[in-house]
């Protein structure tokens, strides 16, 4: 060990106050050597970087760094005040450094991209995130999907998307947010003045979820692009959906792949198409509409001239002759139109 050394910490530089930057990151750092740099912190006017993330901190103590480093003035994630976009995905972060994040971003001025995705931040990442959204007032893309965040994580992004005047773009897919999860964030939806594009899928939110955002989807105003494919949405779920498309008017981006919907919930939207004047892309892959789905959704195309863009593969209509065949005839004539079978 070297002189004023513990942990690959400079203890003696840090107490003389000779150390503008420090990176600690990935070092297998345990509880204690949190403890010790918290304690550090308060001794130093110079510091102002020092990067503690992919350690093994718990939440306790990472709350502590966070804190003592919001009091000082110090970055804790290795980004800088400069910083336009940040990319952690696919680093296996913990909530521990979820915390930490969330600390910086409460000092970044023009940040407004932050990828999370593939990361295990869970709920409590989840929730500190959020914490840092309601005084970050420039970051407008965040990334989130599949880090474990639950209804709870869900719940507290989705207060900050009632308060929040900045955020346009949200990926929160492949999180288990859940019913409870899915109606928070409908509630916020009503209210919020900003977010145009939100991205859910696979969280399993089911068709008392989809009803929820559907409530949601007739009175925002704001939404353009709503994903949510592999949710175990049903027909029901799908008519909700729909239902809310004869009233929306901004809504032109709809992902309803990978579900339950079959005839019904196909019967459904082919009404709505024969009244929404903006949605121009809808995927319906992977479900269960058959050749009379197919055929109905044929009928509304013959009237509906918005949609450019069409997703029905995997669904069982017959490529090459009654179903299929009568989308393809419903669009034959039509420029440009993108149609998935």
């Amino acid at each position: 060990m070297r002189a004023g050394v513990v942990c690959g910490i400079p203890v003696q530089q840090l107490r003389e106050d000779g150390v503008t930057e420090l990176n600690l990151a990935n070092r297998g750092l345990h509880v204690p050597t949190a403890m010790l740099v918290a304690y550090l912190f308060p001794a130093t006017s110079v510091l102002k970087n020092c990067n503690l993330l992919k350690n093994r901190f718990d939440v306790e103590s990472a709350t502590m760094l966070a804190k003592m480093g919001a009091e000082k003035g110090i970055m804790l994630s290795g980004m800088t005040r400069d910083q336009t976009e940040a990319d952690f995905s696919h680093q296996n972060l913990q909530p521990a450094d979820a915390i930490l994040i969330a600390s910086d971003l409460k000092f970044m001025a023009v940040l407004t991209k932050l990828e999370l995705w593939g990361n295990n931040i869970c709920s409590k990442g989840a929730i500190a995130i959020a914490e840092a959204l309601k005084v970050n007032a420039v970051l407008t893309k965040l990334e989130l999907y599949s880090n474990g965040i639950g209804d709870d994580g869900a719940k507290a992004i989705a207060e900050v998307l009632k308060v929040n005047s900045v955020l346009t773009v949200l990926y929160l897919g492949e999180n288990n947010i859940g019913v409870g999860g899915a109606k928070a964030i409908a509630e916020a939806l009503k209210v919020n003045a900003v977010l145009t594009t939100l991205i859910l899928w696979e969280n399993n939110i089911r068709d008392e979820g989809a009803k929820a955002i559907a409530d949601a989807l007739k009175v925002n105003v704001v939404l353009t692009q709503l994903r949510l494919g592999s949710n175990d949405i049903g027909d029901d779920g799908a008519k909700a959906i729909v239902e809310a498309l004869k009233v929306n008017a901004v809504l032109v981006v709809l992902y309803l792949n990978r579900n339950r919907i079959g005839v019904g919930g196909a019967k459904a939207i082919a009404e709505a198409l024969k009244v929404n004047a903006v949605v121009t892309t809808l995927n319906l892959e992977t479900n269960s509409i058959g050749v009379k789905g197919a055929k109905a959704i044929a009928e509304a195309l013959k009237v509906n001239a918005v949609l450019t863009e069409l997703w029905l593969s995997d669904n069982n209509i017959g490529r090459r002759n009654a179903g299929g065949k009568a989308v393809r005839d419903a669009v034959k004539d039509r420029n440009g139109f993108e149609l998935h079978l």
